[in-house]
């Protein structure tokens, strides 16, 4: 494997993510391979104090393009090894049921496609006409994300919740 070491760095956000014994949790925003980084995080934080994660096209399942990259590379990218094996890229799909979870899916996505969590009650699930990296500079997911991160009584967003129309 070339580049970088993926143990460290679910290691060292694990690190960050251990309960601190603060009372304070935190929220999580992730995109693409950062989403794979911190589910494993959390999943080997022995006590985190993630309360929220937000996953933006989140690596569940290979794309075209790093279908092609590592026929051409093979294994010498880590990131595109994982993402190129179905078990290693959906492991802790669900994470942890406390975590309110956010999943955005790009519906133009070459990158990643989507893995079929709309099931799942513990995740609310969005998806939007645009590309992997285009649904991050839509003001509606921005709003989206927002309303679900800090929702007020008036417009809320998120599991079970009643979604405010623009």
């Amino acid at each position: 494997m070339a580049f970088r070491n993926l143990d460290a760095s679910v290691a060292r956000l694990a690190a960050r993510l251990e309960d601190d014994h603060s009372g304070r949790r935190i929220a999580l925003v992730t995109h693409s391979f950062g989403d794979w980084v911190a589910r494993r995080a959390i999943a080997s934080a022995t006590q985190h104090r993630v309360a929220a994660l937000v996953s933006i096209t989140p690596v569940l399942r290979t794309g075209i393009v790093p279908y092609l990259i590592h026929g051409l590379t093979g294994n010498l990218i880590s990131e595109i090894e994982v993402i190129n094996d179905p078990m290693r890229a959906s492991a802790d799909a669900s994470v942890d049921k406390k975590i309110k979870r956010l999943v955005l899916w790009a519906q133009l996505d070459a990158y990643v496609r989507p893995l079929d969590i709309d099931g799942d009650d513990t995740i609310a699930v969005h998806h939007f006409l645009s590309t992997h990296l285009s649904i991050i500079l839509q003001p509606n997911s921005l709003r989206l994300i927002t309303r679900f991160l800090f929702p007020t009584p008036a417009t809320t967003c998120g599991l079970g919740e009643t979604h405010a129309r623009e």
